[in-house]
């Protein structure tokens, strides 16, 4: 075709010579360049994705039917990496969905590894609408959520604000049947998120008052915004500077995180008039009682509120350790610390058990020389 063309090119349509603005030159006449045209007759026509706009995912929301579908909880790291194990072994689904809460402006990844079973793992992303942002092979790459690097297997997504995201993992040969069959029970998998670190992590509250000094102590203010803590009276909201921007940093970041379960609500901080329990350990000013709900108690069953919750204190990179008697939830928090950190943690171990903490966590900051002990 090529060869015809540039004989009919050469001799044209009758023995004349052409007009001299009848040529070929698209910016003469508007005609097709040359090289186009001839593109054209391989291609069967001059290429439509130029003008097309990106390629948008497919709609793939159904894949989590409510009766093969288990709402597995959040998947959430306000910083740096974590991951989860689980399995489909209950023969009861075809995809396991979990929400995550994204930071403006953060990169965010979400990848699983098959730990168990023959089968191919996908991940999809949905946002608060229920509109797909990645399809398993297709993202946005426009929009207020974005996808900056995938593969089936793993999504790195970023947000113009910080917002919550659902991510469905499920298997190819589960979309392939219309979303309406059960993965193997010897499927596992590990499922991993990481997301990137702000400088400068700590946050202060932005109501705090530095000359409000009592003992060589500073004051919690009350939460600003409203609604990220409660607090007691100030004779017993009184800490380090370290502690109050850990206190702070942790009610954001669980706001973020976990909406549903309400403000943290810090108790003695101090030991003062409105303790009703000797807190004469929290007279140095690093130490705190704090609960929430679900995450502070042991007689929780859903122990990844607790190990969000410890994350986030962890993630402040300042926290010596918790005590708090659930022996599972350590389980994570323990190696997730170790993985993190090379310090010493308080007394050796970053989480452990002390006789009274059931249903709060008694969290301590380091002190004012960097140490723990």
């Amino acid at each position: 075709m090529r060869w015809l063309l540039l004989l009919v090119v050469a001799l044209g349509c009758g023995d004349s010579d052409p007009e001299p603005d009848a040529g070929l030159d698209a910016s003469v006449d508007g005609g097709m360049d040359l090289d186009a045209a001839l593109d054209a007759s391989f291609d069967g026509g001059v290429d439509a994705g130029t003008d097309a706009g990106p390629v948008l995912p497919e709609d793939v929301s159904a894949v989590c039917p409510s009766e093969l579908c288990w709402m597995a909880g959040g998947l959430t790291a306000t910083c740096g990496r974590y991951a989860l194990t689980e399995d489909f072994s209950s023969g009861r689904y075809g995809a396991h969905e979990y929400t995550s809460r994204l930071r403006a402006g953060v990169e965010t990844t979400f990848e699983v590894r098959s730990t168990g079973g023959t089968w191919d793992p996908v991940l999809f992303v949905f946002d608060v609408a229920r509109n797909t942002v990645y399809d398993g092979n297709v993202g946005l790459t426009t929009g207020p959520i974005r996808v900056v690097a995938s593969d089936p297997t793993s999504v790195t997504v970023i947000a113009d604000a910080d917002t919550t995201v659902t991510v469905v993992l499920s298997s190819w040969a589960h979309y392939d049947a219309g979303f309406t069959t059960m993965l193997p029970t010897d499927v596992s998998y590990e499922l991993s998120i990481e997301a990137e670190c702000e400088e400068g992590g700590l946050l202060t509250p932005p109501n705090f008052d530095e000359g409000n000094v009592v003992g060589g102590y500073y004051l919690l203010p009350q939460s600003d915004p409203a609604g990220l803590y409660t607090r007691k009276p100030d004779d017993c909201s009184r800490g380090t500077r370290l502690l109050i921007d850990v206190i702070y940093t942790a009610a954001v970041r669980w706001a973020e995180a976990r909406p549903e379960l309400g403000p943290l609500n810090i108790r003695d901080m101090n030991e003062g008039s409105c303790s009703t329990v000797d807190h004469a350990t929290h007279d140095d000013g690093t130490h705190v009682d704090i609960t929430a709900t679900c995450a502070t108690q042991v007689s929780c069953a859903d122990d990844s509120a607790a190990i969000d919750l410890a994350r986030i204190f962890i993630d402040t990179g300042v926290v010596c350790g918790i005590l708090f008697n659930d022996t599972g939830v350590q389980g994570v928090v323990n190696p997730y610390f170790e993985s993190s950190y090379s310090y010493e943690p308080w007394r050796g171990q970053f989480m452990r058990t002390v006789t009274g903490h059931t249903n709060h966590f008694h969290v301590r900051v380091m002190k004012p020389d960097g140490t723990c002990n």
